[in-house]
């Protein structure tokens, strides 16, 4: 064997054993902390989205307080305000409120009348695109709802998944 083949053998192999030194001191000293960032920065987007349906639902139950325990609502649930959701809860409402649906059902399930849009648009949509995968109607989905307290929850719909606020309608005093 020539000096020159022993040279390029002995690069090669010292060249192969640097770069598994340098692998394993990578695999032992970096590996773990890159981990930890991932579950950091996890972590983190995890309770950022948690955070922002949070937010969303407080929100949704403000709406929900604003416009079911209201004496106006009250009436218009009992029929003595029948232009209710014409005056009080326009379509051009839900855009503002960064609302799809707004529904009001009567103690027997049923849509009484409410106001739907197409997500991402102002266009008017099918109050039923949004109705509860698994229930088949709006009577079941009601029937799973605690009718004495308020709701707050993440349902799957046709539409997508949406956040809904849910109590029943009462006069402003609570009655």
């Amino acid at each position: 064997m020539s000096i020159t083949q022993k040279v390029a053998i002995a690069v090669g192999f010292t060249a192969s054993l640097v770069t598994i030194l340098l692998w394993l001191a990578l695999q032992f000293l970096m590996a773990p902390r890159f981990e930890q960032l991932e579950i950091e920065k996890a972590t983190e987007n995890f309770e950022r989205a948690q955070n922002a349906i949070v937010r969303e639902l407080l929100q949704l139950s403000a709406y929900r307080r604003d416009y079911g325990v209201w004496n106006d609502a009250y009436d218009y649930m009992t029929g003595e305000y029948p232009e209710f959701l014409e005056d009080q809860a326009p379509l051009s409402l839900l855009p503002e409120l960064n609302a799809n649906l707004f529904v009001y059902l009567d103690a027997k399930g049923e849509i009484a009348d409410g106001v739907a849009v197409a997500p991402d648009s102002e266009a008017a949509a099918d109050i039923n695109e949004y109705l509860p995968l698994g229930y088949g109607s709006w009577r079941a989905f009601q029937a799973v709802m605690t009718a004495t307290e308020e709701t707050e929850v993440i349902i799957a719909t046709s539409a997508g998944y949406i956040l809904a606020a849910y109590a029943p309608v009462t006069r402003t005093d609570g009655s």
